[in-house]
């Protein structure tokens, strides 16, 4: 979902591991911009992630939100 110039991405369920976006990679067809940041709804955490070539990383918050997308 897109609203300006700000991309928002659901994980559908709470991630065990890193989540990665193929199509948010830099080189990807899907995607023509370098990501700026990045935010977690509902969060403070500082989060660590990389966009590489092929994907976008981002490592597993160490604290998730009490909610889930339904």
């Amino acid at each position: 979902t897109t609203k300006g110039e700000t991309l928002y991405a659901f994980c559908m369920k709470n991630p065990q591991n890193e989540i990665s976006i193929q199509a948010l990679g830099k080189s990807t067809k899907y995607n023509n911009k370098t990501i700026a940041s990045i935010e977690l709804l509902g969060s403070k955490e500082k989060l660590n992630w990389k966009q590489e070539n092929d994907k976008l990383i981002i490592q597993k918050p160490t604290k998730l939100p009490n909610w889930q997308v339904t």
